[in-house]
């Protein structure tokens, strides 16, 4: 079992710079997605794709700023972290209203409750 320790300014830069990279690039692939989703009309694979880039967009703040990534799906949680990781992050991810966040995690609720991920 691994122990914790004490990382180098050095090393948590190199780790938050990996943890950027990949999380922020695998957003913007959800980005695409979504708009591919749009094009085709299919607006119900479009919220899933744009709710699963909004998750990794704070994942991707929440690593960067703290090395942790919260377990859980839900947007108004992740963004209520973000807030109080670093408060510069209101303007990055503004709150929206509960109606948008319920019509973004309608989709991630069916499928972890459907057991299809």
């Amino acid at each position: 079992m691994a122990v914790p320790g004490s990382l180098t300014q050095k090393a948590c830069k190199k780790m938050e710079i990996r943890d950027y990279d990949e999380w922020f690039d695998s957003a913007n692939s959800f980005v695409i997605d979504c708009v591919h989703c749009m094009d085709r009309e299919d607006y119900k694979k479009a919220a899933f794709e744009l709710h699963q880039a909004t998750e990794y967009y704070y994942s991707c703040s929440s690593l960067v700023l703290t090395q942790y990534k919260p377990y859980t799906h839900n947007l108004q949680q992740l963004g209520s972290m973000a807030v109080h990781q670093n408060e510069v992050l209101i303007d990055v991810f503004p709150q929206l209203n509960a109606v948008v966040f319920n019509y973004l995690n309608k989709p991630m609720l069916k499928h972890v409750l459907l057991g299809t991920l």
